[in-house]
């Protein structure tokens, strides 16, 4: 992604349900949208993500807002 940015000439495959993705958010109101991503944002990172990255997640979140106090 990051290669194509800077000159154009990479190749960027999208997945084909993405096709579907732009279809119902240009027509669906963005209040539903903004259900649909957070469902599936919410589903990855409680049950996608490794529990070793879980918890150093974790630790990040909390050492930050102990230092921002």
């Amino acid at each position: 992604m990051v290669a194509s940015c800077r000159h154009g000439r990479t190749l960027v495959a999208v997945l084909g349900w993405m096709r579907v993705y732009e279809l119902a958010a240009a027509v669906l109101p963005d209040r539903v949208t903004a259900v649909v991503r957070g469902h599936f944002t919410r589903d990855r990172v409680l049950h996608s993500l490794g529990l070793g990255a879980r918890a150093d997640y974790d630790a990040r979140v909390r050492r930050d807002a102990d230092t921002a106090l």
